[in-house]
């Protein structure tokens, strides 16, 4: 009898834990490559509603946190999410172009000693 016990709950009990609280939004193999993943005005709006997911888990785990909730699992959950955070701000954010991140043209000062801009009009 008390062996039967203690097969159900060893088998309801991870079962229990599972369901206990919101499933982890961690996803690491989502957006693995930012330059291919995120191409259509689509996939950036699926990693933006991902992020968003992953900044709610955070700001849960966060308060639990604070409040002394957390356990083992749940401080390495913690970490995995503001990881998983910082790598989504990293695919979301801006790339910038290829180009040299030279935005204007201006005449640069002549090595005779006489500047361009400097010389009086007409000449």
């Amino acid at each position: 009898m008390i062996r039967m016990l203690l097969i159900a709950i060893a088998v309801l009990l991870p079962a229990g834990l599972a369901d206990a609280g919101d499933p982890d939004a961690v996803a690491p193999f989502r957006f693995r490559n930012p330059t291919q993943d995120v191409t259509t005005p689509a996939d950036q709006q699926r990693a933006i509603t991902y992020k968003n997911e992953l900044d709610n888990q955070l700001r849960e785990l966060d308060q639990d946190e604070q409040r002394g909730r957390l356990g083992p699992l749940g401080r390495r959950q913690l970490l995995d999410t503001r990881g998983e955070v910082g790598r989504m701000d990293g695919v979301l954010s801006p790339k910038p172009s290829g180009g040299l991140g030279i935005t204007g043209s201006r005449p640069l000062p002549s090595l005779s000693g006489s500047s361009p801009l400097l010389a009086p009009p007409g000449q």
